[in-house]
């Protein structure tokens, strides 16, 4: 082999290495989809009242809904989630239901709680 090659060999070698790290670095963990499932991680913004309770509560939450039917929170919280068309149910262990529509990557609706409307939510897909 010629000297003058040398680089060039060298570098068509480090652009394959590139190439071959960068497709093992791709994976499917089930957060990137097509839209058509809310399979992934959701920034969800609340407001609760209850006025039995006269509780009044806003916020922020991370979701990750996963491909599985299940879903948790950053607490801790688990429950499942249920997808018909647009119509997305997610039901948390802790009794709180939230209703609402799924539409790529936004979502919102109603939380109920033991079947009573007490409150509203919406989510982007990070």
């Amino acid at each position: 082999m010629k000297m003058d090659r040398f680089p060039r060999y060298v570098g068509l070698f480090l652009i394959g290495v590139a190439m071959a790290v960068g497709a093992a670095g791709c994976s499917d963990d089930g957060d990137e989809n097509d839209g058509t499932s809310p399979a992934g991680t959701w920034i969800v913004s609340y407001t609760v009242q209850n006025t039995a309770t006269i509780l009044f509560q806003s916020g922020e939450s991370t979701w990750h809904i996963n491909a599985d039917g299940t879903t948790e929170n950053k607490s801790g919280n688990g429950g499942t989630w249920t997808l018909a068309g647009d119509a997305i149910t997610i039901i948390w262990n802790g009794g709180y239901t939230y209703t609402g529509t799924f539409a790529g990557n936004k979502m919102s609706g109603d939380i109920s709680q033991n079947g009573r409307r007490i409150g509203g939510w919406s989510a982007s897909r990070q």
